[in-house]
């Protein structure tokens, strides 16, 4: 099972860059955020309302529309700036900040798994959703996929150390805690 941390992280587009863009000096104001990160008012304030379930981002000063890390918060941003120095293009950048590539990369840590074996580890997500995550994963060279002979045959996929790579990231992330309660869009 993916950890409600990484569920949370990636639940919204802008979770890690706005982690990651708090994380030097703890704390900035929504405009400052917006002009920084160049997105839309909806969508960051989705961000921080998603942020701010785990307790990762607390609003403060009130009157200044500024949002504060709280100390999982810092952790959990920590591991956002690296997941973010980690990527080695603009494209892989876009994918890895889709909602299930990093509950893809995480469920697959160590392991070789079939399509099932991975739907069976993230049960909120649909098998439309899967394949195209795994498809570009695939395509950016962070997954690879086997197809086994026999019958019938079997696909099974794996983290490339491209895909590995983050991980560590991954791993921090985990330490942090966070992601109480279900996140929207998925099960549980």
């Amino acid at each position: 099972m993916v950890s409600d941390a990484i569920l949370t992280l990636s639940a919204c587009r802008w979770n890690i860059p706005v982690l990651a863009c708090l994380e030097p000096a703890g704390w900035a104001t929504f405009g400052t955020l917006r002009r920084a990160l160049s997105v839309g008012s909806s969508s960051l304030a989705r961000s921080l309302r998603t942020l701010a379930r785990p307790g990762w981002v607390v609003a403060h000063p009130p009157a200044r529309r500024g949002y504060a890390l709280t100390p999982p918060g810092r952790c959990a941003a920590a591991a956002s700036g690296r997941i973010l120095r980690t990527v080695p293009s603009p494209e892989v950048e876009d994918l890895i900040l889709r909602k299930w590539s990093l509950p893809v990369t995480a469920a697959l840590r160590g392991f070789e798994l079939s399509f099932a074996e991975i739907r069976a580890l993230e049960p909120g997500i649909s098998p439309r959703a899967l394949t195209l995550a795994l498809k570009g994963m695939i395509a950016c060279g962070l997954v690879a996929r086997r197809v086994t002979g026999g019958f019938p045959p079997s696909t099974a996929y794996r983290l490339t150390p491209r895909g590995a790579a983050f991980l560590p990231a991954l791993e921090t992330l985990d330490r942090c805690g966070g992601g109480a309660g279900p996140v929207p869009g998925t099960a549980g």
